[in-house]
């Protein structure tokens, strides 16, 4: 009697255990990041170049739905040791409905998302006064460009995090990208259906 309940007590535990590992892993949202930071040139905005990463549901068969997206700029050890400063960096697709499976005819599975590195709330950070003046004078004229952010501190990254749901299983996962450095800017562009990076001169991005 006394191994029958034994051998049920340790046959419930393994189950649960089976279980949760399905549903959060072999059945959870399944996203992945590009390695680079895309740098473009645009006549949209003062310094003339806009930021890029792309996301997309590495899943063949199943949509990843209610996305949401966050940039952050962290400054380790700045502006004294032990001290890490984080800002949010606004973008353009702060929340997506969907992903569809990864294709290779359609695009839908991916997203570009914009770094809006020039956005007038943004720039009131460094308006603090640990911030030197070269950078409060380009925050000033909006001419802060991704390149000057990573030059506040040799630590500087960008790290993305994406919070999303499967839409078959209900899971939901929380998934963070690289830490984007000074040396993953990168003039070219993404491919079409993958999230590889061609990287090309500055006169031809």
């Amino acid at each position: 009697m006394i191994i029958a309940v034994i051998v049920g007590v340790i046959t419930g535990v393994i189950a649960s255990w089976v279980a949760w590992w399905v549903l959060h892993h072999a059945m959870a949202p399944k996203v992945g990041f590009s390695e680079v930071l895309k740098k473009q040139k645009t006549g949209n905005s003062k310094t003339g170049y806009y930021y890029q990463f792309k996301f997309g549901n590495l899943k063949k068969r199943t949509e990843v739905v209610d996305i949401s997206v966050r940039a952050s700029l962290y400054l380790p050890d700045f502006p004294s040791n032990g001290v890490t400063n984080i800002y949010t960096i606004p973008i353009d697709g702060k929340y997506i409905y969907e992903l569809t499976p990864q294709s290779n005819e359609n695009q839908g599975w991916a997203r570009r998302i914009s770094l809006k590195v020039n956005d007038p709330d943004f720039l009131k950070t460094f308006e603090k006064t640990f911030f030197d003046e070269k950078l409060k004078e380009l925050a000033k004229n909006e001419m802060i460009t991704l390149e000057e952010l990573f030059k506040i501190t040799e630590k500087a990254f960008v790290r993305v995090y994406i919070a999303s749901m499967d839409a078959f299983s209900g899971s939901r996962k929380v998934v963070k990208s690289k830490n984007y450095r000074l040396t993953d800017i990168q003039f070219g562009k993404y491919e079409r259906f993958s999230l590889e990076f061609t990287p090309t001169q500055e006169n031809n991005a």
